[in-house]
């Protein structure tokens, strides 16, 4: 039998990889016990001693990381901030004119693919007046559950909204489309009047779709410039 007479100093240093000195005590055949001290030079250290102490309390976030990857922690770094990128939406048109759909959807800065097969076609666009006659194509896109966007009339405002729709594109709050319009009307006031051109504050996509067409109704030209969200339309004369 090994009697260590201070349990917590054999503890301790079992834990610290200390020396011992335990007393051995054995019984012999005469029935006497035998005392025989022992040195121990050296106590291989118990995986529990090999390990950190932890602080009481709450565990730090890098402790938490590395009990839940098994003892290995992970590097944590920030994601650079990536633009919103949509996906290509192919757009099968049924009596709709193609280049102002083009063109509206240039205006948006939202990526179409006009399609003339309804195999190949994520949604339709048709105007009123021929969704009422219900024609093949339309009633086949129903049949397939592939949406169907319905414009009151052959316009690019209209084409626009549409697209705005389908893309989810965030609306602006009324003061702040106010006061773009008004914005737009003075410049192109001041074209008029004289000036070279006017660059307009940074707007929206759906906004400058709506300066544009101030501006192409005043016969003036406009252009779109900058990248976004600092996008900004400049009015000139042809």
């Amino acid at each position: 039998m090994v009697i260590h007479h201070d349990v917590m100093q054999a503890v301790d240093a079992i834990l610290r990889g200390r020396a011992l000195s335990p007393e051995d005590r054995t019984v012999d055949k005469h029935g006497e016990i035998q005392i025989t001290h022992h040195e121990v030079e050296e106590v291989e250290q118990s995986n529990f001693a090999a390990r950190p102490r932890r602080r009481r309390g709450r565990e730090t976030p890098a402790e938490q990381l590395i009990q839940e990857t098994n003892g290995h922690p992970l590097t944590e770094s920030t994601p650079e901030p990536q633009p919103v990128k949509r996906d290509t939406m192919r757009i099968y048109p049924y009596g709709v004119g193609q280049n102002r759909l083009r063109s509206a959807a240039n205006s948006l800065n939202v990526p179409i693919q006009i399609v003339d097969n309804l195999n190949a076609a994520d949604a339709v666009m048709t105007l009123k007046n021929y969704y009422r006659q219900q024609p093949a194509p339309i009633l086949d896109a129903e049949r397939r559950g592939i949406p169907v966007y319905i414009l009151r009339s052959n316009t690019g405002a209209q084409m626009e909204q549409v697209l705005v729709d389908i893309f989810n594109i965030a609306v602006t709050p009324i003061d702040a489309f106010d006061e773009a319009m008004r914005e737009t009307q003075e410049g192109i006031q001041r074209v008029l009047n004289g000036a070279s051109d006017v660059i307009l504050s940074p707007q929206s996509a759906a906004i400058r779709s709506q300066q544009h067409q101030l501006a192409r109704a005043a016969n003036l030209v406009s252009h779109s410039y900058g990248r976004e969200p600092y996008r900004r339309v400049r009015i000139f004369r042809r």
